[in-house]
């Protein structure tokens, strides 16, 4: 018979933005929009709790998340307002605003580097562990 896990709410209600798992240690780590901030959610009961240090610091909509095997957190962005560097902002408009960025986020204050601009419309990522072949037709 099939197990499955009922989890309750996280405590957070607007959006869910990224999701990933610490390959090391299990830690699921989320986004949500009114959190501010990156969240660690219970893996038994599924609430989220703010790391406190990270409030204010997570860009806006910040998705599609996953781990490299290293344990480095990366996202894909999708906002008007990228860091560059600390503390530039650049300010975008017009075509660019609906460029996505790959970033890497510091688990411990949530703090944002931008690795640089990715393909429009990319919703997740994915790291391999290990070189996989390409398939050949």
């Amino acid at each position: 018979m099939p197990m499955s896990i009922l989890w309750g709410p996280s405590g957070f209600s607007n959006g869910g933005n990224g999701l990933a798992v610490r390959p090391s240690y299990g830690t699921i780590l989320n986004t949500p929009i009114d959190a501010n901030g990156l969240v660690i959610l219970n893996r038994n009961t599924g609430a989220g709790s703010v790391i406190p240090a990270s409030v204010d610091n997570l860009p806006g909509k910040m998705g599609a998340l996953d781990f490299k095997p290293d344990n480095v957190l990366y996202g894909v962005q999708k906002s008007s307002r990228i860091r560059i560097a600390e503390p530039a902002v650049i300010e975008l408009n017009g075509e660019e605003e609906k460029a996505k960025y790959l970033i890497i986020s510091n688990q411990s204050n949530g703090v944002t580097t931008t690795v640089g601009k990715t393909v429009d419309g990319l919703g997740a990522i994915v790291f391999a562990e290990r070189n996989m072949e390409v398939p050949t037709v």
